[in-house]
């Protein structure tokens, strides 16, 4: 199961400045937010669309079976990202940012 988000760190930024403790809250773990102590618009772009990218790759999207907070993200000791969702293993990813626009891909092997 593959899933593909594309995200603007412009958006992500307008929403998040506005309230940036309800938006941290809102989009990561209690986990995330303590393993991270200083957000960047980019850093939570990067999240947000890992997070998307990991819900369709489920077939479900965000909000249909699965939230944020059911999608745990991170990094391994080699900057890697590492996700991990309930009930399924081997999840890999690649997620980057460049020029205002945060992509991920997403392989959730069945």
């Amino acid at each position: 199961m593959i899933g593909v988000d594309v995200c603007s760190v412009e958006r992500i930024k307008t929403v998040w400045l506005k309230n940036k403790k309800q938006f941290e809250e809102r989009l990561l773990t209690r986990t995330e937010r303590a393993a991270e102590k200083k957000w960047t618009a980019e850093k939570l772009a990067r999240r947000w669309a890992l997070k998307e990218a990991t819900a369709k790759a489920l077939g479900t999207g965000i909000g249909a079976r699965y939230g944020f907070h059911d999608i745990q993200t991170g990094h391994d000791a080699h900057g890697r990202p590492v996700i991990s969702v309930q009930g399924f293993e081997g999840i890999q990813a690649s997620v980057s940012d460049d020029l205002g626009i945060a992509v991920a891909f997403v392989l959730i092997n069945e």
